[in-house]
């Protein structure tokens, strides 16, 4: 059988024509993975950022505010010899417990660090807004006129810091506000 030239043309054409579909599903086989690929490395990402985020708002979010503070004097009526602070979480804080806090306590004496001794008013976790619980601090050497710097540091780092002043007067077991 004879080929004439317009048929070995039309043959080599078509020859070509398979060799370029071979090749374009092979490309279109590569970029899909590709696109996988970077649509998978894009979900990792935001799942981390997410973790990241809501760690960073706990962080900065999580605050307390003192609502009173009340000193009870000793028997002498010459010192405070407890210290009643009421807090309460500020709103869009996470939960915080205020149990097992450990007590920064500056006054014209030195610094030292201190437990807290009770919380009244509840279990220790502070859960909502409307939440308030009285933590209870032994002191010795707050005076009459005197002034201290407490911070309460939670287990989760939250810190409160509140400055304290003793009235000049005080009377044995009487409760006074500080």
């Amino acid at each position: 059988m004879l080929v004439t030239a317009a048929e070995s043309d039309r043959d080599r054409r078509g020859q070509v024509g398979v060799g370029t579909l071979i090749i374009f599903v092979a490309m279109v086989l590569v970029a899909a993975l590709a696109a996988g690929v970077l649509f998978q490395a894009a979900d990792e990402l935001r799942s981390q950022a997410e973790v990241t985020g809501e760690e960073s708002t706990a962080q900065v979010a999580n605050d307390l505010t003192v609502y009173s503070t009340v000193g009870t004097v000793d028997g002498t009526g010459e010192n405070i010899d407890r210290i009643e602070m009421t807090v309460g979480m500020v709103s869009g804080s996470n939960p915080i417990d205020v149990g097992g806090s450990l007590v920064d306590y500056r006054t014209s004496n030195g610094q030292t660090y201190l437990e807290v001794e009770d919380v009244k008013n509840g279990d220790a976790v502070l859960e909502s807004d409307d939440d308030r619980r009285t933590v209870v601090i032994e002191v010795d050497d707050l005076e009459a006129g005197a002034e201290a710097t407490v911070t309460l540091i939670t287990s989760d780092n939250t810190r409160m810091t509140t400055d304290l002043e003793v009235p000049y007067e005080l009377e044995a077991g009487e409760s006074v506000p500080l």
